[in-house]
């Protein structure tokens, strides 16, 4: 069949009144609308809303102060900075085992040693030696809940490293690296709450470490930043250079005289050595302190040696002096 055909067909097809109103109704007729049997419950919607909003308040927060869902970082504000305090994972142990590489010897410091280094701070300390020229080598402190220890450079400050991932704080241009530590709960469900700080004050270690229950937590922090801001507005060790403390200056720095002849030690290693009253010559050079023997370098490789015996020197030989003095004649202190 052709187009034409088609059309003819068409043309004659013949539809009835009622037929055709069935159709045009059908055709003009607007869509039905089904209706809901029951309404929309919105109030079942409510809560699911409120969870929803209160996610996304929780994550604008987290975003914000992550510290709050991980390891909580503690701040104390200072004049001099503002000292954080970050969590670690261990602490450092004691420190009165050490290995100095030496013969050592300790004793408690006087209330005046104490004084030397800690002008600001009430504290009972207790010292390493080293017995060859009783040099200073290892303070270890206390005040109050906190535990100070100074040490030499090349001296270690613990016997166990400390494994940390603090950050530094600047507390009066100083670094400090500062952590704490939270114990596990003992048989009474008690936790111990430990603040640690490292940090150099002009070539000295410094460790600070001040611990007691969780309960006291805020007042540990508070005591602990006290001390440590006190030891750098002070310097330490105060009063005194670094080398003297640890290592350079011998106990015996003064002077020491005997019937016809005294010797003065000064703090820069330098010696004045002075015969009878009618010798105006007075040989002067360095000194050293080794193994308990101390001797003085004058000019002209002039030697003079003295054993060192607690508090006293004994003159041991030295061709100017043995003129007044004879060998093994004691050397008291005097003012």
């Amino acid at each position: 069949m052709n187009m034409k055909e088609y059309t003819d067909y068409m043309d004659n097809i013949s539809v009835d009144n009622k037929l055709h109103e069935k159709i045009m109704k059908r055709v003009t007729q607007k869509p039905a609308v089904l209706a809901m049997k029951k309404p929309l419950a919105w109030n079942r919607l409510a809560p699911v809303a409120a969870c929803l909003i209160m996610v996304v308040a929780i994550a604008a927060v987290f975003g914000n102060n992550a510290g709050w869902f991980g390891d909580k970082v503690y701040a104390v504000e200072l004049d001099g900075g503002t000292l954080s305090f970050y969590k670690t994972d261990s602490l450092g142990a004691g420190s009165l085992d050490l290995d100095f590489g030496g013969d050592t010897a300790g004793r408690s410091l006087t209330a005046e040693e104490n004084d030397l280094l800690f002008s600001h701070l009430s504290v009972t300390s207790y010292g390493i030696f080293n017995t060859s020229d009783n040099s200073l080598l290892h303070v270890e402190s206390r005040t109050g809940n906190t535990k100070i220890i100074l040490s030499a450079h090349d001296v270690p400050i613990t016997d166990t490293m400390i494994e940390t991932n603090r950050r530094n704080s600047e507390v009066n241009g100083v670094q400090v690296s500062a952590g704490y530590f939270i114990t596990r709960a003992n048989s009474k469900g008690e936790r111990s709450f430990i603040y640690i700080a490292s940090f150099d004050l002009n070539g000295v270690q410094v460790y600070v470490e001040c611990g007691g229950n969780e309960d006291m937590s805020d007042e540990l922090k508070t005591e602990i930043a006290s001390v440590i801001e006190t030891l750098i507005n002070s310097g330490a060790p105060v009063n005194i250079p670094f080398v003297y403390l640890l290592g350079d200056k011998p106990q015996q720095i003064g002077r020491y005289v005997t019937e016809n002849a005294s010797v003065l030690l000064y703090e820069d290693n330098t010696f004045a050595l002075h015969g009878p009253v009618e010798i105006s010559h007075a040989p002067s050079g360095t000194y050293t302190i080794e193994n308990g023997v101390l001797t003085l370098l004058g000019a002209g490789e002039q030697v003079y040696m003295f054993f060192v015996d607690g508090d006293t020197l004994v003159f041991e030989s030295g061709i100017w002096l043995e003129n007044w003095v004879e060998p093994g004649t004691v050397l008291i202190p005097s003012e």
